[in-house]
């Protein structure tokens, strides 16, 4: 299954009660890095209490890589906060987000 399909799949259910989630483009995801933290480096918004909604693994974004293969996107390393590009092919985590663009 494809991201973008797992956000349509979590649209046609109403996730949480709404239909409008969508993958976050790579500034989006990348606002939520904390560089004081580490194993993960994500804001502690983004905690349950005291735990966690972030593992220190890799994310998706919807953005991809201008003049290359249509294969590579740009991701966020949440254990280090570290922006790269990967290729589509490879297994990261995805986070889905509302409102925006």
């Amino acid at each position: 299954m494809t991201i973008f399909k797992w956000v349509a799949a979590l649209n046609a259910e109403k996730f949480a009660g709404h239909d409008d989630w969508r993958i976050p483009n790579v500034k989006e995801l990348h606002s939520i890095v904390d560089y004081g933290k580490v194993d993960p480096s994500a804001a502690p918004a983004f905690n349950k209490g005291t735990t966690s909604c972030t593992v220190s693994s890799s994310y998706w974004s919807a953005t991809g890589f201008p003049d290359v293969p249509p294969n590579v996107a740009w991701g966020i390393l949440f254990k280090i906060g570290m922006v790269s590009g990967s290729y589509k092919t490879g297994a990261a985590h995805v986070r889905a987000v509302r409102g925006g663009s």
